[in-house]
């Protein structure tokens, strides 16, 4: 299963060209009768629009070379959904004959056309459009940044990897399905943790295709989340897609049946009656990552042993499943300190921005660990709002997308500062340092003066150290935050 077929079956509510482009890639997936090619030809000439439309893609579909010139002169339809579908069907096709009109639809006045263009050419896969592809890059439009990346992704040019998996975090489902396809289709194992994160966006259909894309990279890392979702996503194409990628993982990892069984040997571990049999067993739970010990480590933190909860913790933070962030919130209220310890930390790798304020609040604990695990977590959650947005200045206007999750972290991050700084004169060593380096990934100048101080004045050289280093990331923040907004002004 593909982007295209998995496309086709959105029923989210968008602009008619989305929706056109996308249908007109999933019926490149189908087959066609290669008998039809001569009336199909001759519709392309002289049907009407609708017509003209549906014989571009049904060209695609057959894949018949006599196409290719017929498809070429649609190029330059008057109807821009003629023209996107001839291009995506001359990719499908792969004629290097279609190349360099290609390239020249890669200038469309549509941006639909143009990244159907750049999609083609990477699927063609002539070296002659990399600086033509290149060159689309300075496009201010996502559809074709995405398609664009992508293609130079599959020419070998693999510096556009990062381009590809930041369209990932992009506001429209469409190219975050378009980049997540991409990513599938190249294969490259650097794809894997963005896509597993990828499986929990909310749209199901971006989830869908994410389950597609890493059964097709087939790197089993992906297991625990897939086997999750197979049986657990609310979506039922979301289920089918996590069984099938789980077949294929499967057959390209012969031991992951081995550690399946070893998840469900060590669950019944978990309930065992010697508690250090409990403990081992929450702690290689933790080291697998499989989203299905999920529940049974959060009821092993009200164990009767404080070593099984403390590790329970630990392990839920390693596994990084949302579903452990209320109930590691509500342990950081215990009355173990060792269980507020490991929950204040795990809360930190789990990088959940609603637990910002029970974190601010654990900068208060009466135990030290407690403090310093709080102070740590609290600069992991500030630096996912350090991530440089996606920008898109389109029609004289200037639109900045982030993700909501980038959204409440920058906010919970505002929060942090004051009781940061405030930490900084805590009494234990690793409070200080910790607190020092999560001023530093929040990057806010506030900070600057009382950081000063720690560098010159504080007994421990690691604290000094770390504001130094935070000095330096501020500094280097407030940089970049300057380049983008002459960046801002130049696009303007």
């Amino acid at each position: 299963m593909g982007l295209y077929s998995l496309i086709l079956q959105r029923v989210t509510k968008t602009k008619p060209n989305a929706i056109l482009y996308v249908l007109a890639l999933a019926m490149l997936a189908s087959t066609a009768v290669a008998d039809e090619v001569d009336n199909l030809i001759q519709d392309l000439k002289y049907g009407t629009s609708e017509v003209r439309r549906s014989a571009a893609s049904d060209l695609g579909q057959i894949g018949d070379t006599r196409a290719v010139d017929p498809l070429i002169e649609a190029l330059i339809d008057d109807y821009w959904v003629v023209r996107m579908n001839a291009a995506l069907s001359l990719g499908n096709i792969g004629n290097a004959t279609a190349v360099d009109p290609l390239i020249s639809a890669l200038k469309d006045e549509d941006s639909w056309v143009r990244g159907g263009a750049a999609h083609a050419l990477g699927t063609i896969g002539d070296p002659i459009a990399v600086d033509p592809l290149i060159e689309v890059m300075r496009d201010q439009t996502s559809i074709v940044l995405v398609s664009a990346a992508s293609s130079l992704l599959k020419l070998g040019k693999i510096e556009y990897f990062y381009q590809v998996t930041l369209a990932l975090y992009d506001y429209d489902p469409l190219v975050r399905q378009i980049a997540v396809y991409a990513l599938g289709e190249i294969g490259d194992s650097r794809a894997v943790d963005p896509l597993i994160e990828t499986l929990k966006d909310h749209n199901t259909h971006v989830r869908e295709c994410a389950a597609w894309a890493l059964g097709e990279i087939g790197d089993p890392r992906a297991f625990g989340l897939l086997t999750y979702l197979a049986s657990n996503d609310m979506d039922l194409e979301v289920r089918n897609a996590s069984a099938e990628a789980l077949e294929k993982l499967e057959k390209a990892n012969p031991e992951i049946s081995e550690i399946a069984d070893e998840v469900d040997g060590l669950l019944l571990n978990l309930a065992d009656e010697a508690p250090d049999v409990r403990q081992n067993a929450a702690c290689a739970l933790g080291v697998l990552g499989d989203p299905r010990a999920v529940d049974s480590l959060i009821d092993r933190l009200d164990d009767e042993n404080s070593e099984v909860r403390v590790t329970a913790a630990y392990a839920l933070g390693y596994i990084g499943d949302y579903r452990a962030i209320n109930p590691l919130i509500k342990a950081l209220k215990d009355e173990d300190s060792g269980l507020r310890r490991a929950s204040a930390w795990a809360l930190g790798d789990i990088c959940e921005p609603r637990a910002a304020n029970p974190l601010i609040e654990a900068l208060e604990d009466e135990d030290s660990s407690v403090r310093a695990s709080a102070a740590r977590s609290l600069g992991k959650i500030a630096d996912i709002a350090n991530v440089e947005p996606i920008i898109y200045v389109h029609k004289g206007e200037f639109y900045e997308y982030i993700l909501d999750r980038e959204r409440m972290a920058s906010r919970a991050a505002d929060r942090m500062i004051d009781p940061l700084i405030g930490a900084l004169d805590d009494e234990d060593a690793s409070v200080r340092q910790n607190a020092a380096q999560a001023l530093g990934l929040i990057g806010d100048i506030v900070a600057v003066e009382s950081l000063t101080y720690m560098v010159s004045n504080d007994d421990e050289g690691m604290v000094r150290k770390e504001a130094a280093g935070a000095l330096a990331a501020i500094e280097k923040r407030t940089i970049g935050q300057r380049l983008r907004v002459m960046r801002y002004c130049r696009f303007s």
